[in-house]
């Protein structure tokens, strides 16, 4: 449809300039002696138009050409960024279904061209620990160090998560320690940093944790019991040499933990071990009661 009413346009325009053609008589006359050049008004105009349209073909052409050598770097840049986003998601696929050398690999011909190379770095640092070449491992690791703020949370979380399979509680609690920086948290690093004082033997902590994690739904009450009940015990038991410390933290626990059979027995035990049996009994003809 609008192809038609540009042909329409056109059309109308020259008839309408045909039209006021045949009532032009005037002439344009050139002198140069000894050869004059008479020429019709309409014809001058004419010419005028050709020779503008032909010299901006023409500065057009000498434009394009200089610029040729840009304009290929620019689409041989935009291929090669094409590429690698290609390869990118290749690399994902190969890590989701554990060929990690080919995901290796792959990512390794992504990573120079990728506009987020960062990303790339991950997938390969993924790769390289799940085949366990230390070597490459420390290579992708500063590559995906080079990757900017844009890719900081997801660096410290990658590093958090493989310092956990190595067993290095430390690490992963301080490469969690900088992703939250002392605020907020969301549930995935919540859970590794779990995880970390799990293994750290920081029990009281592992208990706030757990309540945490209990209360913005991440973990049912039937999973969060558990984890709860030996976090508070081994707290329990950890404070068996100190009396007074112990009482406090009993009295911090909630009603129904107190209640706890098995709680009640860890901290009348711990009591009664510290010499304190009058508060042991006290624990004891409590839990007895409810």
């Amino acid at each position: 449809m609008r192809a038609v009413l540009w042909l329409l346009l056109l059309a109308s325009v020259a008839v309408g300039v045909a039209v006021a053609a045949r009532y032009n008589e005037g002439y344009v006359l050139f002198v140069l002696p000894p050869w004059r050049v008479e020429l019709s008004m309409n014809l001058l105009v004419l010419l005028a138009l050709a020779a503008f349209l032909l010299g901006h073909l023409l500065l057009r052409a000498v434009n394009y050409t200089l610029a040729l050598p840009r304009s290929v770097a620019a689409f041989r840049t935009r291929q090669a960024r094409e590429r690698a986003l290609n390869e990118l998601q290749h690399a994902g696929r190969l890590l989701t279904e554990g060929r990690y050398g080919h995901a290796m690999r792959t990512a390794e011909r992504a990573w120079p061209n990728h506009p987020q190379a960062g990303l790339v770095a991950l997938v390969g640092w993924r790769a390289a620990h799940a085949l366990r070449d230390a070597a490459q491992v420390a290579v992708w690791r500063e590559r995906a160090a080079q990757g900017g703020r844009d890719n900081e949370a997801a660096r410290r979380m990658t590093e958090a998560e493989l310092a956990l399979r190595e067993r290095r509680f430390e690490d992963a609690r301080s490469a969690l320690n900088q992703l939250g920086g002392g605020g907020a948290r969301h549930i995935a690093a919540l859970r590794l940093l779990m995880r970390a004082e799990q293994g750290l033997g920081n029990w009281r902590e592992v208990a706030r944790l757990v309540r945490q994690l209990e209360k913005v739904r991440a973990l049912t009450p039937e999973q969060a019991a558990p984890l709860r009940q030996r976090a508070l015990r081994e707290t329990l038991r950890g404070l068996a040499g100190d009396p007074s410390g112990l009482q406090r933290y009993w009295q911090t626990l909630d009603e129904a933990e107190r209640s706890a059979p098995a709680l009640a027995l860890e901290a009348s035990s711990a009591l009664g071990a510290a010499g304190d049996c009058r508060e042991a009994q006290r624990i004891i003809e409590d839990a007895l009661e409810d």
